[in-house]
């Protein structure tokens, strides 16, 4: 599954599971479904959640720490410490990024080609974005800014603007479609488990419906209180599962049931605020409020997602 992307950057979803544990499962159907379909979409899944795990972070430590109209002399001597903070996003990383896609291209069958294209614009607004940041850092790390009178800084405004644009659009392209064929993917394999109503069906049926959630609040702030109806009987039914379960629980699942909590409780938060909020603008800032919380809580859902698939292709899930 892909990892969702929170409010700051205004990008979007979710991490597809290992393509080591779906090998493993042997599925044997053509087309999105089989399991080079699985493969190819873990493999452009790790790819790119490398990048959202670092390019956001860029351009939130840019734009956060700039003025609207662009730095100046005087704003890079306040900001310096935090526009140069953290890891950004490290060659190793772009080296991993580049070959998860690499190898998605390589195995990718007709019905997932089209992908590629997409993949590489986002790998090289990615590593545009990158260089920009390391270009930048030198000259504020240097204080160059201090010999020419800020005279350079005003470049490097359009520059970044344009880059988070280039990114941005190339992000959304992608992401659209990679979350269309996970989709597709995650309900046909919700429906395959659906008879016996196990392990198997629980946590796949769960993260899709936390899934939808997340999608729904980002796209429908004024329905919250609708979404969270839809989603709370699927939260029930699941701890219900997991509880009549016992001590005998399968200890990876209770993990995943603990994050199920997290989430809930969340979500449960913010309808609550909702509620509560007086007005649309009112309502607008509970959901920015919480919406990087939650969106959290779901890419640990994610992670567990991961886990219990691997579990499963080794039919330890019991």
């Amino acid at each position: 599954m892909l990892r969702i992307s929170g409010a700051r950057a205004a990008l979007t979803t979710t991490a597809l599971v290992a393509a080591a544990a779906l090998m493993v499962m042997g599925c044997k159907e053509k087309g999105i479904h089989g399991d080079t379909g699985h493969q190819t979409m873990g493999q452009y899944a790790e790819g790119y959640n490398i990048i959202i795990d670092a390019v956001p972070d860029l351009l939130e430590r840019y734009f956060k720490n700039t003025p609207p109209d662009g730095p100046t002399a005087e704003s890079l001597k306040e900001k310096k410490t935090w526009l140069c903070s953290g890891a950004g996003f490290m060659a190793m990383n772009r080296k991993k990024a580049e070959d998860a896609f690499a190898a998605a291209k390589k195995s990718a069958n007709k019905e997932l080609e089209h992908l590629g294209p997409l993949a590489d614009a986002l790998l090289a607004s990615s590593k545009e974005i990158a260089s920009l940041s390391d270009e930048y850092c030198k000259y504020i790390e240097a204080e160059d800014y201090k010999d020419d009178k800020g005279a350079k800084v005003t470049e490097y405004h359009p520059k970044w603007v344009a880059a988070a644009e280039k990114y941005d659009g190339a992000r959304n392209k992608f992401s659209a479609e990679l979350d269309k064929i996970e989709n597709t993917q995650m309900v046909a394999d919700i429906e395959k488990h659906a008879k016996d109503k196990g392990y198997s069906y629980w946590f796949r049926h769960f993260n899709h419906e936390a899934k939808m959630f997340v999608d729904k609040v980002r796209s429908d702030q004024a329905n919250v209180v609708v979404h969270y109806g839809a989603l709370e009987p699927t939260y029930s039914a699941l701890s219900e599962f997991t509880k009549g379960k016992g001590a005998g629980v399968n200890t990876t699942f209770k993990s995943y049931q603990d994050s199920a909590d997290r989430f809930f409780a969340d979500v449960k938060k913010l309808n609550r605020a909702v509620g509560e909020a007086k007005d649309d603008e009112a309502r607008k800032k509970a959901v920015e409020d919480s919406f990087d919380s939650i969106v959290g809580d779901y890419n640990s859902l994610v992670s567990m997602y991961t886990a219990l698939t691997q579990l499963e292709g080794y039919d330890q899930l019991k």
